[in-house]
């Protein structure tokens, strides 16, 4: 990894990019909740790696174009019509083959609502899968690595591997 960005262009890109940075942070701290509520066996975790993977999403569709999605309503919740969309700008086949967990997320983030039927189970094996399509969509989002490490998102990493050794 080649970091070339000084510390005052690394602040002109995050300004300029301030929406897609935001919803990085965020997502990193969803994620990370995720796994705390999916490991200790807590079913909100899905709904908030769902929420994670949506933020990330968003994110990396502002990168990709310049600007927010163009899903309204409900609909921009929706990983796999995120991902659908991104796709269109960003020409990225891989992504495909997480459709099933994405369309999984979804229905996780419908379950917040006690008037929609609740038709999957919940299973932490599915984490593994979860933790595949973060990552992926970190390392592969079009945002300059001296950003991606001095984030939020990586300092909490960081932390949380310090605590668990």
């Amino acid at each position: 990894m080649a970091l070339t960005l000084t510390r005052d262009e690394v602040a002109v890109y995050a300004r300029k990019n301030q929406y897609a940075l935001m919803m990085f942070m965020d997502a990193g701290l969803d994620y990370f909740a995720c796994r705390c509520c999916i490991l200790n066996g807590l079913d909100t975790g899905f709904r908030l790696a769902s929420e994670a993977t949506e933020k990330l999403l968003k994110a990396f569709i502002y990168l990709a174009t310049g600007t927010k999605t163009t899903l309204t309503g409900y609909r921009r919740h929706d990983p796999y019509l995120l991902k659908e969309e991104l796709k269109a700008a960003h020409k990225d086949q891989q992504l495909d083959g997480f459709d099933d967990l994405l369309r999984q997320l979804h229905h996780h983030y419908q379950t917040r609502y006690f008037d929609n039927p609740a038709t999957d189970q919940h299973s932490p094996t599915r984490l593994d899968r979860i933790d595949d399509l973060f990552v992926y969509l970190v390392e592969t989002l079009p945002m300059p690595d001296e950003v991606k490490y001095r984030s939020m998102f990586f300092a909490f990493r960081q932390v949380s591997e310090h605590l668990h050794r």
